[in-house]
């Protein structure tokens, strides 16, 4: 046997031992996401968040009505990564969902138009002559995620009737909650 053998066996039996003390710190540490934030790193970008966002429509109204919503990765924008996510004809009472795989880095209730922001929803409201289209849009800002929602979430964008008179646009509201999926 060489010395350099020895000397190598001894210092990986040596290593082997205080894995058992620290290796499960060291381990966790490493796979902690405020690991990374506390050395200046954005965890995001290291450990992407998997699995799927839920985007769920619900036509409060006795009318039926047409959703829109814009998914994007980067929430600055910049990138051309916009994703439309959408349903029409949503009857009322009904809910239908639409599922974004992740990461999603942002989420803005309304479609792109344009150059301007078209609804968030169009309700189709029935009045005893005729019908009427009523245009709803979102007057609150995108949902960032890591702030307002995580993936795995379900984001529930609502049109509700609040007023009598259902072919006036105040007769209706537009309602965003972000309901925790774990």
């Amino acid at each position: 046997m060489s010395v350099g053998w020895v000397r190598c066996s001894l210092l990986t039996a040596g290593l082997l031992l205080l894995v058992p003390a620290s290796g499960c710190f060291v381990a966790t540490d490493l796979l902690n996401p405020e690991f990374f934030s506390a050395l200046g790193f954005d965890p995001a970008t290291i450990i992407p968040p998997q699995g799927r966002l839920v985007i769920a429509f619900r036509n409060a109204t006795s009318f039926p009505a047409d959703f829109y919503a814009i998914t994007w990765n980067d929430p600055t924008g910049a990138a051309a990564d916009f994703e439309l996510v959408f349903a029409t004809g949503v009857e009322g009472g009904e809910t239908r969902t639409m599922v974004v795989d992740c990461p999603v880095g942002a989420v803005l209730p309304g479609a792109a138009g344009q150059g301007t922001a078209a609804p968030a929803a169009v309700v189709y409201a029935v009045a005893e002559t005729a019908a009427s289209v009523i245009s709803l849009t979102y007057e609150g800002s995108a949902l960032l995620s890591g702030n307002d929602f995580v993936c795995g979430d379900v984001i529930e964008i609502r049109v509700a009737q609040t007023g009598e008179e259902a072919t006036d646009a105040g007769a209706y509201s537009l309602q965003v909650q972000v309901l925790p999926g774990r």
